[in-house]
């Protein structure tokens, strides 16, 4: 590519991304649009050039923190955002707290200047430019942090462990490592050991709870322990049962569905029993009248129709004042007590 046109491109993109290439003050430039791509970027203008080839690659670097004119150049990401919130006096700081030096290199002063002295084979502003010549492209890499380079597309990256992040795993990383990590059929993330697990329900398992036991369920079924009486081995220790089981088990005569310790049943109103509410009660089943009363259910609840000479809820009281076990109360023009066996 012409380096007139990458010149261009560049220009284009930095006033995209910045919002000017160049200013006048009393009729002087103030600063020519080639002279702050180092301050915003961090690189030289030759590797700025050659990152501007790729739109993506470009749209990367000028999110990274020294690409953000707004921030303080080249400050380090470790104390940046107290810095911005103004909770940290830069004058009291280190000032080597003040500059992020990458691949190797090592913070120095001169005249009370920070400044990076870099290792062999880097350059730039941070030590980000390589200058090596290897077929392994983690050469021109270095992470930082116990990170690891990759390069599965001969493009070297970090692989941060957890708690980092960034280009080079500079940045540490402050979120809750389950935020992002999403575990399935209702399985909980977990921090163990720094990193996120999924705990999962009974019935699953798997990275992120996304087997299950009984073969494969449908969305509208879960996996869960089987309730099936088994006759013959070998019997299914899961089975699919729906997410909603009120959807298919209809309670009758005005019950309630409810799931109780994962068992389905139906809460039946007064004069209702059995699984679905489908059978009516007789309330005078075990209601036991006395002294020959007859139950009758009135308004769903058992009531005693009491012979004469006897009165009460279960016909237990005599009108005669208390006849005998093996007497009985009749009425003959006042009520008396005869013994039950004469006519």
């Amino acid at each position: 590519m012409p380096l007139d046109h990458m010149l261009t491109i560049v220009r284009q993109r930095k006033l995209k991304s910045y919002g000017h290439t160049t200013g006048y003050r009393k009729w002087k430039q103030k600063k020519r649009w080639e002279d702050n791509i180092r301050e915003w970027t961090g690189l030289e203008l030759r590797n700025t050039l050659r990152k501007a080839e790729d739109i993506e690659e470009w749209k990367a670097m000028v999110r990274r923190p020294s690409a953000a004119p707004r921030r303080i150049p080249n400050l380090s990401d470790r104390v940046l955002g107290e810095v911005e919130k103004g909770k940290v006096d830069t004058s009291e700081l280190d000032p080597c707290d003040l500059i992020s030096c990458h691949n190797g290199g090592k913070c120095k002063l001169q005249s009370g200047h920070p400044y990076c002295q870099c290792s062999d084979g880097f350059s730039g502003y941070r030590c980000e430019t390589c200058e090596i010549i290897s077929r392994n492209p983690c050469d021109c890499l270095k992470c930082e942090n116990g990170g690891a380079c990759e390069s599965p597309d001969d493009r070297p990256r970090c692989r941060c462990p957890t708690g980092w992040m960034g280009t080079y795993c500079e940045i540490r990383d402050t979120r809750d490592p389950c935020d992002d990590y999403k575990c399935k059929n209702r399985g909980k993330c977990k921090v163990i050991d720094g990193s996120p697990k999924c705990v999962c329900k009974d019935g699953y398992y798997g990275r992120r709870c996304q087997n299950d036991y009984c073969g494969g369920c449908s969305k509208n079924e879960r996996c869960m322990k089987s309730d099936i009486v088994c006759v013959r081995p070998p019997c299914p220790q899961y089975q699919c049962k729906p997410k909603d089981p009120c959807k298919t088990f209809i309670c009758q005569n005005g019950g309630r569905c409810t799931v109780y310790k994962g068992v389905t049943q139906c809460v039946c109103p007064r004069d209702y029993k059995g699984l679905y509410c489908q059978k009516k009660k007789n309330p005078c089943k075990h209601f036991g009248c006395k002294n020959g009363g007859r139950c009758k259910a009135i308004g769903g609840r058992p009531s005693c129709i009491c012979p004469s000479g006897y009165t009460g809820k279960r016909c237990k009281r005599d009108l005669c004042g208390g006849c005998k076990k093996k007497e009985k109360c009749v009425f003959n023009g006042t009520y008396e007590c005869q013994n039950r066996g004469r006519a």
